[in-house]
């Protein structure tokens, strides 16, 4: 399978914001607030790019488990299917979106309505932890857009240099910052079909207060049984996202962008477990809740009180 793939996703593991510029926006996927990686956990189950096979998620004994939390992204797909003379390793290929003319839709995220003039900046990764290096600054035009060349063409996909930070910042508004990575380029091109890049940074007011979020007391459980779990969040300007987490796993139980927040979970170990959930509204304010719950060993019946 030619294209992005676990080279290029640890690339987008984390790299840290160097730019010394407001807000400060950090890409971690290991970091559960990352705003980046919130709407995307789901990827780490794509063979392609995650770490599903990882032996402390994948023992050899458990391999159809392993099958069992495989999904291929939408981008995956796109790519086993595609012509392979048609990938950028090749002079002529005519897969990709041209780099010259990427350009930053910058909106009023209340409204949705283009933010003419607003200052952009864009600054690109340029691998091995060096620093990020500035590409590209100027204001949006009349429609909110702010074009720019990428200034490397089918190079950059290649060496891992496909991760650009932009920042952006409009009168009466919070500065906000947004990352775009290969795999954002694979999927405006190979399942979206765009023939130029766009990357979508909405910017709101000043916002100080974090949502609030909660979750009911729960009862025993038992190792194998699924177990109901079902947050509560809320936010004045709205929550745009919760994630329910187990401490001592990487992979969120599940993550929303938006409600009802309800899923199952069960249990694969006895003993005492701490559910958390993280809820995070529009501007990046967060708040956490915790929940202890004990987990029977399976086969143990739960003395009813």
């Amino acid at each position: 399978m030619h294209g992005a793939g676990s080279g290029e996703y640890y690339h987008a593991s984390h790299v840290a914001d160097t730019t010394g510029v407001a807000p400060k926006a950090d890409l971690a996927l290991s970091n559960p607030r990352d705003r980046y990686w919130w709407p995307r956990q789901h990827w780490r189950q794509d063979p392609l790019l995650g770490s599903v096979f990882e032996e402390r998620l994948d023992p050899q004994a458990n391999r159809a488990a392993t099958l069992a939390m495989t999904r291929f992204t939408e981008g995956t797909k796109a790519m086993i299917n595609t012509d392979w003379r048609q990938w950028p390793r090749w002079a002529g290929s005519t897969y990709m979106a041209a780099t010259t003319q990427t350009q930053v839709a910058v909106t009023d995220r209340a409204t949705g309505q283009a933010l003419p003039g607003a200052a952009v900046s864009v600054w690109r990764d340029p691998g091995a932890q060096k620093p990020l290096e500035l590409l590209a600054s100027g204001t949006a035009d009349a429609q909110g857009r702010f074009v720019f060349d990428w200034g490397c063409g089918f190079s950059c996909f290649t060496v891992g240099k496909t991760n650009l930070l932009v920042k952006a910042g409009a009168t009466g508004r919070e500065n906000g910052a947004t990352w775009f990575t290969i795999f954002d380029a694979f999927e405006q091109k190979a399942v979206q079909g765009r023939t130029h890049f766009t990357i979508d940074l909405a910017l709101g007011g000043a916002e100080a207060a974090p949502p609030t979020v909660s979750l009911a007391a729960m009862g025993p459980a038992v190792v194998g049984q699924p177990v109901v779990l079902a947050p509560v969040a809320s936010d004045a300007s709205g929550t745009a996202g919760v994630k329910v987490m187990v401490a001592g796993s990487d992979l969120p139980v599940c993550t929303f962008v938006a409600a009802p927040y309800a899923c199952q979970w069960t249990p694969a170990r006895p003993g005492v477990q701490t559910i958390q959930v993280l809820a995070i509204n529009a501007a990046g304010r967060t708040a956490t809740v915790t929940a202890n719950v004990f987990v029977q060993p399976a086969g143990e019946r739960v003395a009813a009180r």
